[in-house]
């Protein structure tokens, strides 16, 4: 599960980024591999104008497991008004 979902904009070095924070929750009764984290940039209208996939923070969690994560998307695109923080279906590739 993905809650407490942050989202800031940031300017290191004079670049825009989108800062998306949050936490993954495993409520599972087992230990559970955590794939990878999907973060899209939404318009007014909910529309997606951008996504990113990421690599959680930790690889697996533990029953009850919590981890946090924090990602950066570069040049967040202008009409941006929201994101959705769901899980990805492929491995993060380096």
């Amino acid at each position: 599960v993905v809650e407490e979902i942050t989202p800031r904009e940031d300017q290191p070095e004079g670049r825009p980024m989108l800062v998306v924070m949050g936490e993954i929750s495993n409520i599972s009764a087992q230990r559970r591999a955590v794939p990878p984290i999907r973060v899209a940039v939404l318009d007014a209208q909910r529309r997606e104008l951008k996504h990113g996939l990421f690599d959680p923070p930790e690889p697996a969690l533990a029953p009850g497991g919590v981890a946090r994560f924090e990602v950066a998307l570069a040049a967040p695109p202008e009409g941006a008004s929201d994101v959705e923080v769901s899980f990805g279906q492929e491995p993060v590739r380096p």
